[in-house]
């Protein structure tokens, strides 16, 4: 299965980016893709509502993840 890693600094609130990362991690869902978030931080109420949309959550700060695995 292809990975795909977004990142976003955080999936909190209604705005701009947040809605656009979570949109964007469906679509590559729906065609096929494992999805893992990068992300600083995650809470209610946008990420209740779109926590399906993403395969791993992966907290930059806090998570031992290794990035040389992907392409940019």
């Amino acid at each position: 299965m292809k990975k795909v890693l977004i990142t976003n600094f955080g999936i909190v609130q209604f705005t701009g980016s947040e809605i656009n990362t979570s949109t964007i991690a469906k679509r590559f869902k729906e065609i096929g893709y494992e999805v893992y978030l990068g992300v600083i931080e995650t809470d209610a109420p946008l990420y209740d509502v779109v926590k399906e949309n993403f395969d791993h959550v992966i907290y930059l700060l806090e998570d031992d993840f290794d990035f040389t695995r992907y392409r940019i």
